[in-house]
């Protein structure tokens, strides 16, 4: 119970700051005396540049056990956007850090990455380089996703894992954090 808990309080901090942004940047403001032109009352000056959408970029996520202990760390430099009715969260521009369990210092860098708290998943997209072992290890895959009740990275596609002068290519990876396990289906073995 303390997980979901822990999980929905994530969902509502985050959508609490964006819904506050929000309402804020909806707030009437003091009246604006109109700008006339160079050439008097009888010209309208340009508008301003319109801004946009509301967008909150630059944070960080920790997801922590029921001791307080961090279990991984995703920090975005791009957007985020909530689908509050699906119960999704997309950040881009992301580095997700798996700081507890077997395989050390596995991180994630991807353009994408989804949380869909009802599978209780990360999906990351669009090109995704995974390295362990202070980046030494390294896989290249186009989407994999993390599994919050199997701590499991399942990729299904092709895999290049390279370590030293060596790449393994491969149609599907799981690597089991729990087991400290790496598999790759279907690898032809390369030297480079």
């Amino acid at each position: 119970m303390r997980k979901t808990l822990g999980l929905a309080t994530l969902v509502a901090a985050i959508v609490g700051v964006i819904a506050v942004v929000w309402w804020v940047s909806r707030q009437p403001t003091a009246p604006i005396e109109p700008d006339i032109g160079e050439n008097g009352p009888g010209e309208i000056a340009e508008p301003a540049e319109d801004n946009g959408p509301v967008e909150v970029s630059g944070g960080e996520i920790v997801r922590r056990d029921e001791g307080g202990e961090v279990i991984w760390r995703a920090t975005f430099g791009g957007t985020i956007t909530v689908d509050e009715q699906e119960r999704t969260l997309k950040h881009t521009d992301v580095l997700w850090e798996l700081q507890r369990g077997g395989i050390k210092d596995l991180s994630i860098k991807a353009p994408v990455m989804e949380a869909d708290y009802d599978s209780r998943m990360l999906t990351f997209s669009e090109g995704v380089d995974i390295q362990a072992d202070d980046g030494q290890a390294r896989f290249v895959v186009d989407e994999v996703r993390y599994e919050f009740d199997t701590e499991k990275l399942i990729s299904d596609g092709q895999v290049a894992f390279m370590y030293g002068g060596f790449t393994l290519r491969g149609s599907r990876l799981v690597i089991d954090n729990r087991a400290q396990k790496v598999r790759v289906s279907d690898a032809a073995l390369s030297f480079e």
